[in-house]
């Protein structure tokens, strides 16, 4: 053991007297320095002696020490003075870490002793060189020795760097200084490669792109991602510990031991997960471990199935919610990006032009940004013979070994502290194809030895199968992610590529899939002219016709030759023409031949120069070495050649010589082609795809084929003829049905095509509800799943804001009626999506809303009418143009109230009542009887079924006959049970049926439930519910929407039957018989016919608000923890210091635009940020809150008020406060009945409160000059939460003529300015009402009016255990009035014991 004893101490000896550190004696005194090493040798030579035969003593621990720089990283971590470094523990663990699994590797077995024993060693020379830091090295030059052991740049730019009191002194030892960094690093490499180096070499790489990479239409896309997961970024951090907390949290939600523990050992995991290191972690663990926790939760689930109890309901809401958030960390953990925290090894592969180059570039330059070192190589430079490493070597200027490459850049990625990557773009171009797969697993497997290395490659999609193939050992190296282009944000990406090229936007939004792929939208862009009107009627082939004659126009001044002779087209055809002549498979040709060609067409024109340069450096045509390193040559972009192919084939074969040439199967990609005569042949030989194959014609390729065509035929080619071969052809399998309508739904919007909306409206109008239904709620729900189909992307096209101006009435409506349709869906986020995406497209749109209105006015589905007429309320309370809204009103009026009969929906009524008082509020005078919109209204109650007329609808499940999906129809009755039977006993209710349905009618005591129920059950089947139509899928509802993510809001179309009959049979009840009134009690109850949905509320979605997914930036920044962040105390002491409360002024008139914002009701709230995986509060935290509310009070009542509430607390909350409805639409405040209706006191709704405080004997009147309105969540499935917000009260509302804007707070005067909002909504910071400060004192004047506000707070300790003596502290609280005072905010706090 002696010789490990020695080798370490002389380690130890020769690391500290160096070269590096006989020149770091320049600052520090020599007998220091020497004093510093015979202390260390002291200590490691006892520490030895005591733990002899241990680890310590081997010749691995000592080799370790010798080869990992032990030393020289400890005395880096104590100079560092970086203050995000990680803690002094953090770093000792690490290092333990890494050398426990550095022994393990070289047979070293670890004992428990062991693994403590190498800490304590770590810690003891990490506490003798801290302290020998501290005590004899002074601050500014132990920065300066930390920055010469770090830099890696030159000596003059480390002189600029550093701050002028410590360069004079590096300029006097500036020789000595080089020389140390020589020394240090002893490579001569690493001089070279300098910032400015790699910034040049990437430069030029970047610039050898072209036309693949431009970053001023750079579009953001979600695989952005994976690159913080290589660079181990925050921002990865932040999102890994998002994913974990939201599971950690749900489960900790569930009270069980067994799952506690679960919970307990995953937080235990993840605090250990080494983000800021580069040290590996296996996530296997966390997932292996998630694994048993579902295991569990579902056995959980099953115990509270089977012990059905009046709380299993939530506790089986906390189990879907802890499944789903597990179900979401597990794929994450699978993730591409969390593989490559330990493999940084990716290969991102996708079809030509998609944007991979782009990706990279961007991705490059990006790093460069945040100072972190990347090198791009293009696999175009690479050639087929040449050892990979040899060129890469000379690609970057350095002859020099791979091996002496590979440390040197991960010398520079340790001192960066991050991945240093090496791109390799496009490993399929150049002699890829045959270079990269005899040495690509070589040199992942000798970057992978390198730490702080990282290797990203890219591919052509076509090229897998012959550079990766099935090489399993290269598979299991890579981590592979595909690049999909534009995919689903494609009008977003050509927004930008339209503004770049000073394109007008169309008139026509285009969602041709082809505008997904990068190098198609940048070639359509260039072939389109200024004055072009692209919203005219497009086919593909025009595009490509358009590219090639702007490319030979742009040669034509070039080479200068007649732009009338069309050249570029004549090159293009002659290079098909040799490919088809000579069986040409491949659309790779050999340069020389290329030349030749070329150069025959210039004789034939008499053109000179190398024209050839300038069809590449157009983009039309590429050049590449391939594997023989010989250059050849290709048309860019493969669909244009496919459709020159079939251009040139149609113009000079017969149809007999195309169908044999294409059966040959020696052109190449053969669907590509067909693809494109699907389209080229009906425009020019009038003949469609099947046509030319009618033996073929039900082949998927041929179908394919035909449907990809419709995107990009003229609308004149496309005849009536194609309607047999969709019936009998396309329909004839589900695949194609179901391709065929993701088709036609984007065809949809273009008014003059076939399969416009209206068009098929036709089609879907001829089905009666249960037909369309049994058809269409499968088929429109299942595409609605995929995220990126026609029908999300219709959806979010639908509610992106602005942009539409140029979009004409006629496009609109067609989007509309098509969106529309989707509303017969019994998914109700689908749905919910949908009403809000055509309330924010027909926004100012008021002539397409009257025609949808009048379009579906006789639609046989309730759920799609209630929509329309929700839509057409929500765009009613938007409109500013008064004849429209008298337009719409008498619509509305003739078609709902002026009849004999009002149908009997009574969320329909409601929107059409609302529509009507809407326009009158705003002083429209309507030629109408008003009485006629209030209710009640006349309707025919039904007569009432008998029970045993409903137990008719019951199948036997024991009968022979009984099939699985009859279940479906024994859930309806079922999920309609009420609570009680008619004797009284228990009635084994549905959800439905006791929490909804009977729910509502609780306050018509006179009604059976039983009764109403029946009714309701006997109106589901006459609706049309046909379990033979209807049962199979509603049975797969019912199996898959507990824990599948996509059936989560989707129910049966049963239940849609269900909510139909109870809303229609809410108005029957409603006009026939009185309710209870909610303020009256007792024997002398005060009986009143329904006011409307409103009370008893049975409204569901809001259709005056629209929130976008994708939160803009704040209009107005506020950040309240730049108010109060003091949390780094001890409890009792914290709770006992009150000289933190921030400056009340500050908070009431926040310091923020000039001073003009005033607080007139807030929630200040801070809390001590909570530990990874814990609920908030579930162990004691600090919580800290300010609430602030205003009151306006008469000004001759003012001083006395003042006075009595001068030193009282407010604790308790006994000062009235703003009234808060749930029941109200966020747009009819002040001009609804409903409004109206809830002016009472029993509501909170009348305008002067009274104070009454016995305690305090405190009394007087106050106007409280805000109001609340909120949606609860569960009401509207748009959006996964509640929301709500503040308003001013109706006298400021009407004195200073308020006006919404196009938010749903905001509240703007007569010349647009803003006067208030939400801060929720403007700001994203959830603090409360903000008014327009000089306003609000106009008013208050003008009224001789005064205010003032109150401000309660309280410091607490938090803790679910707080009952528990050990957890239990004092809850100390402040009071204060302020008010105004000389144009001043005054008042004072004070501080009272414990509540």
């Amino acid at each position: 053991m002696l010789g490990g004893r020695l080798l370490i101490v002389d380690i130890i000896t020769s690391l500290l007297t160096d070269k590096l550190y006989d020149k770091i004696k320049d600052w520090i005194d020599r007998k220091s320095l020497r004093d510093l090493i015979d202390n260390l040798k002291e200590k490691i030579i006892e520490f030895e002696h005591r733990n002899d035969g241990t680890i310590i003593t081997t010749g691995v621990f000592a080799t370790y020490i010798e080869n990992y720089n032990v030393l020289l990283r400890l005395v880096e971590y104590i100079l560092q003075p970086d203050l995000s470094k990680p803690s002094k523990i953090q770093f000792i663990d690490n290092f333990t870490y890494n050398i426990i699994e550095y022994c393990k590797e070289n047979g070293s077995k670890m004992s428990y002793t062991d693994k403590t024993l190498i800490k304590d060693f770590f810690e003891m020379i990490y506490s003798t060189i801290e302290n020998f830091a501290r005590d004899k090295i002074n601050p500014e030059d132990r920065y300066l020795i930390y920055t010469v052991i770090q830099t890696k740049s030159s000596v003059e730019e480390l002189l600029q760097k550093i701050q002028d009191g410590s360069s004079s002194q590096l300029e006097k030892i500036k020789s000595e200084l080089e020389e140390i960094r020589k020394n240090l690093y002893n490579n001569e490499i690493l001089l070279k490669l300098t910032e400015e180096w790699f910034e040049e070499q990437n430069r030029i790489a970047i610039q050898n792109l072209g036309d693949r990479y431009l970053p001023e239409i750079n579009v953001n896309i979600d695989i952005d991602n994976v690159f913080e997961g290589i660079a181990r970024s925050t921002k990865f951090k932040d999102r890994f510990l998002s994913y974990a907390n939201n599971t950690l949290v749900s489960l900790n939600n569930i009270e069980d031991n067994d799952v506690s523990k679960y919970t307990n050992d995953l937080t235990e995991i993840i605090e250990n997960i080494p983000f800021n290191t580069l040290e590996g972690f296996d996530f296997n663990i966390i997932w292996r471990l998630l694994d048993k926790t579902i295991d569990k939760i579902e056995e959980i689930e099953k115990s509270i199935n089977r012990e059905s109890t009046h709380d299993s309901d939530y506790k089986l809401y906390k189990i879907r919610q802890a499944h789903n958030n597990i179900s979401d960390f597990m794929e994450y953990l699978e993730s591409p990006e969390v593989d490559l925290f330990n493999n940084p090894m990716l290969l991102i592969q996708g079809e030509g032009g998609v944007g991979k180059s782009h990706l990279i570039a961007d991705i490059v330059n990006r790093r460069s940004k945040e100072n972190k070192k990347s090198i791009l190589l293009l696999g175009q430079q690479f050639n087929a013979y040449e050892e990979p490493w040899k060129q890469i070597s000379n690609l970057l200027g350095l002859n020099i070994s791979a091996d002496e490459l590979l440390d040197s850049l991960n010398t520079i990625g340790q001192n960066q502290n991050s991945r240093l990557i090496i791109f390799i773009d496009a490993i399929n171009e150049g002699g890829g194809k045959y270079l990269w797969p005899n040495y690509l697993a070589g040199i992942i497997e000798k970057v992978k030895k390198y730490r702080y290395l990282g290797l990203v490659f890219s591919i052509r999609t076509t090229y897998l199968s012959t550079i990766i193939g099935d090489n399993k050992t290269l598979n299991n190296l890579l981590v592979k992610i595909t690049h999909y282009g534009f995919r689903n944000i494609e009008y977003i990406a050509m927004k930008k590529f339209f503004e770049f090229y000073k394109i007008k936007q169309p008139s026509i939004p285009f969602m041709n899939p082809e505008f997904s792929n990068p190098l198609f939208m940048l070639l359509f862009c260039k072939s389109v002219e200024n004055d072009i009107d692209i919203s005219q009627d497009i086919s593909i082939n025009k595009v490509f016709n358009n590219y090639i004659r702007k490319v030979n126009a742009n040669l034509s001044k070039r080479y200068d030759y007649y732009e009338s002779i069309n050249f570029v087209k004549k090159v293009l055809e002659e290079i098909i023409k040799y490919r088809i002549s000579e069986k040409c498979l491949t659309n790779y040709i050999k340069i020389d031949i290329i030349v030749e060609l070329i150069i025959e067409t210039q004789k034939k024109f008499n053109i000179e120069g190398n024209i050839i340069e300038g069809l590449i450096s157009e983009g039309l045509l590429t050049k590449n070495i391939l594997y023989d390193g010989e250059d050849y040559i290709y048309i860019t972009y493969e669909k244009l050649e496919e459709h020159m192919m079939v251009s040139y084939m149609l113009d000079n074969f017969s149809i007999d010589e195309i169908q044999t040439l294409l059966k040959d199967k020696t052109i190449g990609n053969k669907q590509g082609i067909i693809e494109a005569l699907a389209i080229q042949a009906p425009e020019k030989i009038n003949m469609e795809i099947y046509e030319l194959f009618p033996d073929d014609a039900d082949n998927y390729g041929i179908v394919i084929a035909f449907l990809n065509s419709l995107h990009w035929r003229r609308e004149d080619s496309i005849k009536n003829k194609i309607f047999e071969y969709v019936n009998n052809s396309v329909y004839k399998y589900n695949s194609t049905f179901e391709k065929f309508w993701e088709t036609i739904i984007l065809l949809s919007i273009r008014p003059t095509h076939i399969f416009n909306s209206k068009n098929i409206s036709k089609n879907l109008f001829s089905f009666q509800m249960p037909d369309r239904d049994a058809i269409f709620i499968p088929l429109f729900n299942k595409i609605y799943n995929d995220d990126t189909s026609s029908i999300n992307r219709l959806i979010d096209w639908a509610m992106l804001d602005g942009d539409k101006e140029q979009i004409s009435d006629d496009v609109i409506e067609c989007v509309a009626i098509m969106l529309s349709w989707f509303l017969c869906t019994s998914n109700r986020a689908f749905r919910d999506r949908c009403t809000k995406a055509i309330i924010n497209l027909l926004t100012n749109r008021f002539s397409v809303v009257i025609n949808l209105l009048t379009m579906f006015k006789n639609v046989d589905d309730p759920y799609i009418m209630e929509r329309i007429y929700a839509i057409a309320y929500g765009c009613a309370v938007k409109e500013t143009d008064t004849e429209n809204l008298k337009r719409l009103s008498m619509l509305v009026y003739e078609e709902v109230f002026n009849r004999a009969e009002v149908y009997p929906h009574i969320l329909l009524r409601d929107y059409a009542r609302n529509i009507i008082e809407y326009t009158v509020y705003i002083g429209v005078q309507l030629d109408i009887d008003i009485n006629k919109i209030k209710p009640p209204y006349k309707s025919t109650f039904p007569s009432v079924p008998s029970d045993s007329d409903i137990k008719e609808f019951k199948y036997d499940y024991n009968s022979k006959g009984f099939k699985d999906y009859y279940w479906s129809q024994n859930q309806i009755l079922s999920s309609m049970k009420v609570e009680y039977a008619r004797d009284g006993s228990p009635g084994g209710y549905g959800d439905f049926g006791r929490y909804t349905f009977q729910s509502y009618f609780n306050d018509w005591k006179q009604l059976h439930p039983m009764d109403l129920k029946n009714i309701a059950v006997k109106r589901i089947f006459d609706l049309g519910y046909d379990v033979e139509k209807h049962g199979e899928y509603d049975r797969e509802v019912i199996k898959r929407r507990s824990y599948n993510r996509h059936f989560e809001f989707n129910e049966r179309i049963g239940k849609k039957y269900q909510w139909i009959a109870l809303h229609e049979l809410a108005a029957q009840v409603s006009d026939n018989y009185k309710m209870e009134a909610p303020w009256s009690w007792g024997e002398d109850k005060e009986l009143i016919f329904s006011p409307g949905s409103f009370e008893p509320c049975i409204r569901d979605i809001d259709p005056t608000v629209v929130i976008k997914q994708n939160k803009s930036e704040p209009k107005i920044k506020i950040n309240i923890n730049e108010f109060y962040n003091n949390f780094d105390m001890e409890n009792k002491l914290w709770l006992n210091d009150f000289s933190d409360i921030p400056d009340i002024v500050k908070l009431i008139n926040l310091p923020i635009d000039t001073n003009k914002w005033i607080l007139l009701d807030g929630h200040y709230k801070w809390t001590e940020p909570t530990k990874i995986g814990r609920r908030k509060f579930d162990y004691p935290q600090k919580d800290f809150w300010i609430m602030i509310k205003s009151y306006i009070v008469r000004a001759n009542e003012f001083n006395n008020l003042i006075e009595q509430l001068n030193n009282v607390n407010f604790m308790g909350r006994w000062m009235p406060e703003c009234s808060e409805h749930t029941s109200l639409f966020n747009k009819e405040y002040f001009c609804s009945s409903a409004f109206e209706f809830f002016k009472k006191e029993y509501y909170g709704g009348v305008k002067w409160r009274k104070i009454n405080q016995r305690y305090y004997k405190i009394s007087g009147e106050i106007m409280i000059p805000v109001e609340k309105f909120y949606c609860e969540s569960g009401n509207d499935y748009s959006i996964e939460d509640g929301f709500g917000w503040y308003k001013p009260c109706e006298d400021i509302f009407i004195e200073l003529n308020l006006k919404y804007g196009s938010e749903n707070s905001a509240l703007y005067d007569e010349d647009q300015n803003l006067v208030c909002f939400d801060t929720n909504e403007l700001c994203d910071e959830k603090l409360g009402f903000l008014f327009d400060k000089e306003l609000l004192f106009s008013f208050l004047d003008k009224n001789n009016y005064k205010i003032f506000w109150t401000v309660l707070g309280e410091k607490r300790i938090i803790s679910s255990f707080r009952n528990d003596y050990k957890h239990k502290y004092p809850m100390p609280n402040f009071s204060g009035v302020y008010y105004i005072t000389d144009s001043a905010l005054k008042g004072k706090i004070n501080v009272f014991e414990e509540r």
